[in-house]
């Protein structure tokens, strides 16, 4: 399968440290397509890891370049996911709870939807 966007996440935000996502989904069902790749699997280097968006499922992994990844193509329907960034840096972030509120009603930070 075609698998879209391979990237490690360090080198989209270098101060990121552990990335998490939660599904929304299940593959099969809401959506064809959209497998997670980690080229990280064994026995040898770069042998693809496989993994399936299931509804609540949950994975973690170190935002380095041991995790190179991508997503499949989805085909048909809508892959819709939670996404975390964790950061050990002060610098990045929002320094208390009502900065990040605002920050959420904020629409300068947002793509335009296509």
């Amino acid at each position: 399968p075609h698998t879209e966007f391979l990237h490690v996440d360090k080198a989209r935000s270098a101060t990121i440290i552990v990335t998490s996502i939660i599904w929304l989904g299940t593959t099969g069902v809401d959506f064809i397509g959209g497998r997670t790749e980690f080229l990280t699997g064994g026995p040898e280097p770069y042998t693809p890891l496989l993994v399936e968006p299931k509804l609540g499922r949950f994975a973690a992994w170190t935002s380095s370049y041991e995790n190179p990844h991508g997503v499949h193509e989805v085909l048909t329907g809508d892959r819709l996911a939670l996404i975390f960034a964790y950061t050990v840096s002060e610098d990045t972030g929002h320094k208390t709870l009502d900065d990040m509120k605002k920050w959420s009603i904020e629409t300068s930070h947002l793509l335009p939807m296509s």
